[in-house]
C-alpha cells in the first residue's frame, strides 16, 4: 500500500480488534484504545478474549510487526490521527441502542481537537440508531474542522476477518461523498463497490439489511413448516426459489413504491394463509403480509388527501404499469378514497386502449362511476389541479409532468418531489454528488456478481433532454444485441435545468441496464466521466457523448474490437494485448461531417497540440482529443486522476500505469443533433492548463 494512515480504533471488542488489525495487516498504522485493561493485557499477550477464527494469526502478526499498538490513554492513541474510529457497543438487554458512551467520546474527540491533539476524521462503526449522526453528533462538531463518515460493519461472528477481506457490501455515509472516500482509501484494494449515501441513509442500511436477514429466515422457517405438514421437502423448495435470480433472489421488488394488487399475488398469499389454518399452523409472517400492504395503501391515500386542489389526477389505474388488468388495482381503491372525500377524479394510463373505455366503465366499482377516464394525458392535464403517481411514468409522460409545474404526490418514488422544508427530494435511483475533493481514484471492479458486468460505459450529460431517451434506447439496444446482460450504462448528468436526469431515470424504468446519477454542485464534462467510472462495475469502461454526433453502435464496434484484441493475444500466449480501444476522427476511415472551417481548426490544433506536448504518451494516438473509447479499469486502478476541462482520455492516456497497447477504431463524426456544445472559452483554457499538468506528472513518473 502506497498511502498508509495513522488510524485510532477506540474499542476493541470484537468488531473493533478485527478492524484495527486488518487495517494494520494492510499497512497503516494503528493504535487500539480501550479502558477495559484486562483487554488489553490479554491481546498485548497475544491472547484473544473471544474466540473469532483467523484473527488471532492476524493479531500476532500485526503486533509482532509493531503496526497495532494498544492503549488505554486516549489522547496518546488519537495524537496525529487521520482517522478516528468508533467501534463501541451500543447494544442494550432491552432491544434499545445505548448511545451515551459514543456521544461521550465524541465529546472528548471535540475537546481534543480544541486542545490541538487530534484533526481528522471520526468514522462511527457503532450501530447507532437512524437520526444520531445528524441530529445528535454532527451538532457536537460544530464550530470545528472535524469531519464525519458513517460505515456500518456487516461483519460476521465466525467469519469477521474474511468479511473485512472480502466484505459482501460496502458502505459509507456522509454530507459530502469525497469525504466516504477519503475512508473508502483505507480499505484498497478491494474489489466490492463502495457505496457513498447520507449518514440517514447509511444508519438504516445497518438496520434494513439486518432486519432482511431476519425476514428471510423467517420466511424460510414458515415455509419449511408449511412444507413439512403438506409432505413436502422445505429445502428443495426454497432451493428452487432461489434459483431463480431474476425475480426472487434479486433485486427486483426490493424497490419502495406502490402497493401491490392484481390477481395473482394477493390470491396466492391468501391460499397460503387458509392451508395454514387447515393444518393449525400458525403462520405470522404470512399473515401479516396483506394487513402490511392494506396499511401501505392507507399512508398513501393519507398522502393524496394531503392534495389541497377539488380536481385530482390520478396516473396509472390499472394493478401495475404495462398492463390494462384492472382487478384488485391499488390505484382504483385510493380513488374511491378520495372520491369518497369529495375530490373530482381523473383517471390516466398511458396502457389503457381507448377502444375499451366502453367495456371498462361498467366494471368499474359503483363508487368509482364518478370517476373521469381519459386517453389522452394532454386534456388529462388540462383539467387537473393535482396528481397522484401510482407508477412510473414512460420518458414523455415524465417529462409532460415536470412541465406541468402541478404539485404531485409521488407514491411510486420515481419523481423529485417537494420536502416540508422546501428543498427537493431526489429519486432513490440519481442519488446527487455534491462536488468532490480535486483527486479521483478508479477501485478495481467488483469480482463476485452472479452476472458479472464486463462493459461500464458512462453518459455525462447536460442539457440533453431533447434526445437522452432516444439515445439510451438506441444505446442499450445495440449493446444487448451483442453482449446481452453483460454492460451497464451510467448516466451522469450535471443538475441539467432541463431536467435530463428525471428523463434519464425514466427511461431507465424501462431499460434495466440503465443507471442515473445526478450531480449537484459541480460541472464539467472531464469530472463527470470518471465520477461515473467510480460507480460503475465492469472490468471494461467506456464513455460516449449522448448527442448523436458519435454513433451509438460505436461503442459495440469498440467493445468488440478490444476483446477481440484480448483474445487474440490470449491464444497466441502474448502478454501484450490491447487496453485501450479509441474511436477515432483522424485514422484512414474516419472522418468529420460538415464542420465549419473554425471548428476544423480548433479541433486539429488541440489535437496536434496535445500529441506534441504528451509525445511520450500520446505516440501512435492519432486523436486523443476522442470523446469514445473504451479501456480496461487495470489501468487506472489506484491512479490519483485530477481531471479538467472538457476531455477526458488524454488524462486516462497520460496517467495510466505502464506502457499503452492501443487499438483504433475510424469513425465519421457527424454534426450535432441534439443538445448544446459543452465547449467555451473555459473549457478551452482549462485543457491548455491540463495539458502542461499531464506533462509535468509524465515528467515524474519517468
Amino acid at each position: 500500500m502506497s498511502n498508509c494512515s495513522i488510524v485510532a480504533v477506540i474499542g476493541i471488542g470484537r468488531i473493533g480488534c478485527v478492524t484495527a488489525a486488518c487495517l494494520a495487516r494492510a499497512g497503516h498504522t494503528v493504535r487500539g484504545i480501550d479502558i477495559n485493561e484486562a483487554r488489553l493485557a490479554a491481546i498485548r499477550s497475544r491472547c484473544l478474549p473471544f474466540h473469532e477464527p483467523a484473527l488471532h494469526g492476524v493479531l500476532e502478526e500485526v503486533l509482532d510487526s509493531g503496526h497495532l499498538t494498544v492503549t488505554s490513554d486516549l489522547h496518546e492513541g488519537i495524537a496525529s490521527a487521520e482517522f478516528v474510529m468508533l467501534c463501541i457497543g451500543t447494544e442494550s438487554l432491552d432491544g434499545t441502542a445505548v448511545v451515551a458512551p459514543v456521544l461521550q467520546i465524541v465529546d472528548q474527540l471535540v475537546q481534543a481537537h480544541r486542545d490541538g491533539i487530534f484533526n481528522g476524521t471520526i468514522v462511527v462503526r457503532s450501530t447507532l440508531p437512524p437520526g444520531t449522526c445528524r441530529e445528535r453528533i454532527q451538532p457536537q462538531l460544530a464550530g470545528t474542522r472535524l469531519r464525519l463518515v458513517f460505515q456500518p460493519e456487516f461483519l460476521r461472528e465466525g467469519s469477521s476477518v474474511h468479511d473485512f477481506v472480502d466484505p459482501s457490501l460496502v458502505v459509507f455515509g456522509s454530507e459530502d461523498p469525497a469525504e466516504g472516500a477519503r475512508v473508502a482509501a483505507l480499505y484498497e484494494p478491494n474489489d466490492t463497490i463502495s457505496q457513498y449515501v447520507s449518514l440517514d441513509e447509511a444508519e438504516l442500511i445497518k438496520y434494513a439489511c439486518n432486519a432482511f436477514h431476519a425476514l428471510k429466515i423467517a420466511f424460510a422457517n414458515e415455509m419449511g413448516t408449511l412444507s413439512k405438514r403438506l409432505h413436502a421437502r422445505g429445502s428443495e423448495v426454497m432451493r428452487v426459489l432461489a434459483l431463480d435470480t431474476r425475480l426472487n433472489a434479486s433485486a427486483a421488488y426490493l424497490r419502495p413504491g406502490f402497493s401491490f394488487g392484481g390477481y395473482c399475488l394477493p390470491k396466492d398469499v391468501r391460499l397460503l394463509e387458509s392451508c395454514g389454518r387447515h393444518l393449525d399452523l400458525e403462520l405470522p409472517l404470512l399473515a401479516g403480509v396483506l394487513p402490511s400492504n392494506d396499511a401501505h395503501l392507507d399512508r398513501s391515500i393519507a398522502d393524496a388527501m394531503g392534495l389541497k386542489v377539488r380536481s385530482i389526477g390520478i396516473f396509472g389505474f390499472s394493478f401495475k404499469a404495462g398492463t390494462d388488468d384492472l382487478r384488485a388495482s391499488p390505484a382504483l381503491s385510493l380513488a374511491e378514497a378520495l372520491l369518497r372525500e369529495g375530490k373530482e377524479i381523473h383517471l390516466f394510463d398511458p396502457f389503457f386502449m381507448p377502444a375499451n373505455l366502453s367495456t371498462t366503465q361498467p366494471l368499474l366499482p359503483v363508487t368509482l362511476r364518478a370517476a373521469h377516464l381519459h386517453t389522452d394525458m394532454k386534456s388529462w392535464l388540462a383539467v387537473v389541479q393535482g396528481i397522484v403517481l401510482t407508477q412510473a411514468p414512460g420518458t414523455l409522460e415524465a417529462q409532460s409532468l415536470v412541465e406541468s409545474s402541478l404539485p404531485i404526490v409521488d407514491c411510486f418514488g420515481i419523481m423529485s418531489v417537494p420536502r416540508q422544508d422546501g428543498a427537493q427530494t431526489n429519486p432513490p435511483d440519481a442519488a446527487p454528488l455534491s462536488a468532490p475533493v480535486g483527486t479521483l481514484v478508479i477501485a478495481a471492479a467488483a469480482a463476485n456478481s452472479s452476472q458479472p458486468i464486463e462493459l461500464s460505459v458512462v453518459v455525462p450529460t447536460y442539457q440533453e433532454a431533447a434526445g437522452i431517451n432516444s439515445f439510451l434506447h438506441s444505446l442499450c439496444s445495440s449493446l444487448e444485441s451483442a453482449r446481452p446482460g453483460s454492460y451497464e450504462v451510467i448516466v451522469v448528468d450535471d443538475d441539467s435545468p432541463d431536467n435530463t436526469w428525471q428523463i434519464a431515470l425514466a427511461a431507465a424504468t424501462r431499460l434495466p441496464a440503465v443507471r442515473v446519477v445526478r450531480r449537484q454542485g459541480e460541472r464539467g464534462l472531464a469530472r463527470a466521466v470518471i465520477r461515473g467510472w467510480q460507480v460503475a462495475q465492469g472490468r471494461l469502461l467506456g464513455t460516449i457523448n449522448a448527442d448523436f454526433q458519435h454513433p451509438p453502435e460505436l461503442i459495440v464496434d469498440l467493445w468488440k474490437a478490444l476483446t477481440t484484441t484480448d483474445n487474440a493475444a490470449q491464444s497466441r500466449s502474448q502478454p501484450s494485448a490491447a487496453q485501450v480501444a479509441v474511436a477515432t476522427r483522424y485514422a484512414p476511415g474516419g472522418g468529420v461531417g460538415d464542420w465549419s472551417p473554425p471548428r476544423h481548426l480548433l479541433s486539429k490544433s488541440a489535437t496536434l497540440m496535445a500529441r506534441l506536448i504528451l509525445s511520450d504518451r500520446l505516440h501512435g494516438v492519432s486523436d486523443p482529443m476522442s470523446g469514445c473509447y473504451l479501456f480496461n479499469r487495470s489501468l487506472i486502478t489506484g491512479v490519483e486522476l485530477k481531471p479538467a476541462g472538457y476531455k477526458s482520455l488524454v488524462e486516462i492516456l497520460a496517467r495510466s500505469r505502464g506502457p499503452l497497447n492501443l487499438v483504433e477504431v475510424p469513425y465519421r463524426m457527424e454534426l450535432r443533433t441534439t443538445g448544446k456544445s459543452k465547449v467555451n472559452f473555459r473549457c478551452s483554457f482549462d485543457y491548455l492548463t491540463q495539458l502542461w499538468r499531464l506533462r509535468s506528472a509524465a515528467k515524474l513518473k519517468v
